[in-house]
């Protein structure tokens, strides 16, 4: 919903702005993500220690860009996807500070009468494990766990599982804006941070593909955390 207002302001002097994608929901295909989530459901809701923690109020919001060169030599090198690349970047960047981390990859789906309509894949990853492959680890992981999409798109269903968000130390979220140039009015928009301080989750990350770049506004509220990622000179937007 955020992105379209901006899309509104924002224009393209040639083509037209990348459409989200999302997700299609139906009577099928949530009964089917209810059937497996029921015989995945010891393993979904296994309690288990949060490794981040919710320390303010409000968060730290850092900001930092790559350009998408970088994340499409991961996807090449490592045979993944763009999520397992981009979300392989932030665990590189915190390898050093926790190797264990519940995670929530939000995915959009069609609108309803919510200004919003999204549900997530959770999972649990040990970056440990298949060090060498982290990128290809988190594919198979929000493969395994994708199923429960349409459950979570459900507002009346999610409403019973919402408990289960304080247990997640880390949300990814994004979108393309576009692969064209924008800009507003006459001027050039070159990078793109969001404010985003009042989350739920101790670290929350969206990223942004704006032309040949991504751009990554990351909320923490872990003081510890915070601490430790001053050393990356990332832009602090507060």
């Amino acid at each position: 919903g955020m992105i379209e207002y901006i899309l509104a302001l924002l224009q393209v002097k040639k083509g037209n702005h990348k459409k989200i994608p999302l997700l299609k929901n139906n009577i099928c295909l949530l009964s089917y993500s209810l059937f497996l989530t029921a015989l995945n459901y010891r393993r979904l809701t296994k309690k288990r220690k949060s490794s981040l923690f919710n320390d303010t109020e409000e968060s730290r919001i850092f900001s930092f860009s790559m350009d998408i060169k970088n994340v499409n030599s991961i996807i090449q090198k490592k045979n993944c996807s763009f999520n397992g690349a981009i979300q392989s970047i932030i665990f590189n960047y915190l390898y050093d500070f926790c190797q264990s981390y519940s995670v929530a990859t939000v995915i959009g789906g069609e609108k309803t009468c919510y200004f919003n309509n999204h549900g997530a894949i959770p999972y649990r990853i040990d970056l440990n494990k298949n060090k060498e492959n982290i990128p290809k680890n988190i594919d198979y992981l929000l493969n395994q766990n994708k199923f429960i999409v349409p459950v979570t798109l459900n507002k009346f269903i999610s409403s019973f599982i919402k408990k289960k968000r304080n247990t997640i130390d880390i949300m990814f979220s994004g979108a393309p804006f576009s692969k064209e140039k924008l800009y507003l009015g006459e001027s050039y928009v070159k990078k793109h941070e969001v404010f985003i301080p009042y989350h739920l989750v101790p670290m929350y990350v969206l990223s942004c593909k704006l032309e040949d770049k991504i751009h990554f506004s990351v909320g923490v509220k872990d003081i510890k955390l915070q601490k430790f990622l001053e050393k990356y000179n990332w832009e602090i937007i507060q």
